[in-house]
């Protein structure tokens, strides 16, 4: 009777230690994620992009025999129905900039590689990094979920054209900061997008023309730690 008192009270203390171990354990995850939350508050803060500071950034990321041409762009200039129609509509994060308008943003237009090939992107700011994490989200969401799209191009006198989206194969994470995948029509002609969030914006570059994905990446990099190293000094 004794040795069965003494079992039981072992099994009781040994479940009373396992359950104030895995309390611990939770309250450990919650101090690591609470202390992340405000680690990761504390920096976008500090990396907001300000519309000069974006300008500035433009103007200043490249070497000085290739500056390229920087160009402001006005909320009215990136509203949604100036852009591509998408058809469904749940993809059209996949060509629009913003589900809800921008704030602002800079064009640029410029030189990259060897041969020399064109490069454009496009820089929009959001209010905080907030609502860019959450247009960047919208588009990863619409990257799995959209297999093709249908669009219709300005002036919109033209019927829908269908294309393919690639690039589709790699399951999006939470941390991620950039995308790219591409829109491939029947003929085989494809535009190739790349988008790059950093805080409170998102800029994006594409082209038809299959050979220049790197050279367009490498552009919006240095633009990204541009503006990185500008939050440093």
């Amino acid at each position: 009777m004794v040795w069965q008192r003494y079992g039981v009270h072992r099994a009781t203390r040994r479940g009373v230690v396992y359950v104030v171990g895995l309390l611990l354990v939770i309250a450990g995850a919650q101090v690591g994620v609470a202390g992340w939350w405000y680690a990761r508050a504390w920096q976008e803060r500090a990396q907001f992009v300000e519309a000069q500071r974006l300008r500035a950034a433009l103007l200043t990321f490249r070497p000085s025999d290739r500056a390229g041409l920087a160009e402001p762009a006005t909320a009215a200039d990136l509203a949604p129905e100036r852009s591509v129609r998408t058809n469904p509509s749940r993809c059209a994060p996949l060509t629009l900039l913003g589900e809800r308008p921008p704030t602002d943003g800079q064009s640029w237009s410029g030189i990259n590689g060897s041969p020399a090939q064109p490069v454009r992107l496009l820089t929009v700011r959001f209010r905080d990094a907030a609502a860019a994490r959450r247009e960047f989200a919208a588009k990863q969401v619409a990257l799995l979920s959209c297999g093709s799209v249908r669009l219709m191009f300005a002036p919109f006198d033209q019927p829908e054209q269908r294309f393919e989206v690639a690039g589709r194969l790699r399951l999006p994470l939470p941390t991620d900061d950039r995308l790219r995948y591409a829109l491939v029509a029947a003929n085989q002609k494809r535009y190739d997008f790349y988008v790059r969030r950093y805080a409170n914006t998102l800029t994006w570059s594409y082209g038809a023309n299959e050979s220049m994905p790197k050279m367009r990446q490498e552009v919006v990099d240095d633009l990204i730690d541009r503006l990185r190293k500008m939050s440093e000094e």
